[in-house]
């Protein structure tokens, strides 16, 4: 078959326009989009480093504002201690007793109660045409982190920050609340209230009644709550709790500050209200936690106590009588070396129904001197009644 001089011409049309479009569609086209693509790439670094060269250009502000900021955290978390023991509210309301008076006669401690306090969340600040939220929303984790070197400090080679400001960490607040039944005068009960707005922890009263009663008085109850905030870097407060040397019935006595210092007594006899939640009165060792040498009477009236110490050489035994009621197995026995002492702690009286008190006979049959010492008793209706003393007696 002869191609003819027309098939011919379209032929070459056909090849030329195949040269020309194919170099476009296969190399033209392709460095084109890669060149839009570039532009953009471009356009957004950019942006980039103008955003960043005006953030480099606030960094003293940053700096400063984060230095402000600290401060202002450390002085909110100053008002939080860090954990809320139970040690630390019975001392705070044993002080409480101690500087207004105050009564407190019975407490009902609650559950701690967890939440959060920062998880993280963002704050929108603009500055001038910067807004940071919108930056940070569009910016890789690389951006951010060079932005973070640029405001707040970059690393050495060693590792070490040359400028480092934590504003805030994940923390979890703490919260216990507690009620409380008191008796107190009008005018301490409106000091009380006050002190504890004025409390450098940081403690609110939730909720109270008040009922005025004889003799300018005010009863009810109220409900307490406590805060804390625990994280890391925060320290704990280290909680002193004052000896306790008359075992678990005397605990709030002791950090009410009452019983002796200097020594640590071997034997003690505790004087209550006939109305307190312990027995009216006590004899017991100073040391048994177990409670198992006490001798109890709750006889709201005026009782007659023997107590009597035998022995030498270091081993002695107490023997102590309450009315009728008297040791079993003939006594309690221990070890001394030197004098024996004995703390006989009272309280003040509630009231003319308040009749609990004690005739006591101190016998002292050892070889060594037995320290008796008063504590706390009443001015002007004693409890206490040291009828006799025999043998080596040494009051203090």
């Amino acid at each position: 078959m002869r191609i003819n001089d027309r098939d011919k011409k379209l032929l070459l049309f056909l090849l030329a326009l195949a040269v020309f479009c194919i170099p476009f569609f296969l190399v033209i086209k392709p460095m084109q989009e890669d060149n839009a693509a570039l532009e953009q790439e471009v356009a957004a670094a950019k942006e980039r480093n103008r955003y960043l060269i005006q953030l480099s250009n606030q960094e003293a502000y940053f700096q400063e504002e984060a230095q402000t900021l600290a401060v202002d955290l450390e002085q909110i978390l100053a008002r939080f201690p860090q954990e809320l023991p139970q040690e630390a509210t019975i001392l705070f309301l044993a002080d409480m007793e101690k500087r207004f008076p105050i009564s407190l006669m019975q407490a009902v401690y609650g559950e701690e109660m967890s939440t959060g306090v920062a998880s993280g969340e963002t704050v929108t600040e603009t500055t001038g045409q910067v807004s940071v939220s919108q930056k940070d929303a569009e910016m890789t984790e690389a951006m951010i982190a060079e932005i973070d070197a640029a405001a707040f400090g970059t690393e050495d080679e060693t590792g070490q920050t040359e400028t480092e400001v934590v504003l805030a960490e994940d923390m979890i607040g703490k919260c216990v609340s507690s009620e409380y039944t008191y008796s107190v005068d009008y005018q301490n009960w409106k000091n009380f209230l006050y002190a504890i707005s004025q409390e450098q922890d940081r403690m609110v009263i939730t909720s109270t009644n008040a009922v005025f009663v004889e003799g300018g008085k005010v009863e009810g109850s109220f409900k307490m709550s406590q805060y804390a905030i625990r994280g890391s870097g925060r320290e704990k407060k280290e909680i002193t709790t004052p000896i306790t040397t008359h075992g678990t019935t005397n605990i709030f006595r002791q950090a009410a500050g009452k019983g002796s210092e200097a020594e640590a007594a071997d034997f003690f006899l505790m004087l209550n209200p006939a109305e307190s939640e312990v027995a009216a009165k006590i004899f017991g060792q100073s040391n048994d936690a177990s409670e198992s040498t006490y001798l109890r009477s709750s006889s709201n009236d005026k009782q007659e106590i023997n107590i009597t110490f035998q022995g030498e050489g270091g081993t002695y035994t107490a023997l102590c009588q309450i009315g009728n009621t008297v040791y079993e197995g003939g006594g309690v026995p221990f070890q001394k070396d030197g004098m024996i002492h004995l703390e006989i702690l009272s309280t003040p009286r509630l009231g003319e129904g308040d009749q609990a008190g004690a005739i006591i006979h101190l016998m002292n049959e050892t070889d060594t001197t037995l320290g008796v010492t008063v504590l706390d008793d009443d001015a002007e209706n004693p409890r206490v009644d040291i009828r006799t003393k025999t043998g080596a007696i040494l009051m203090k």
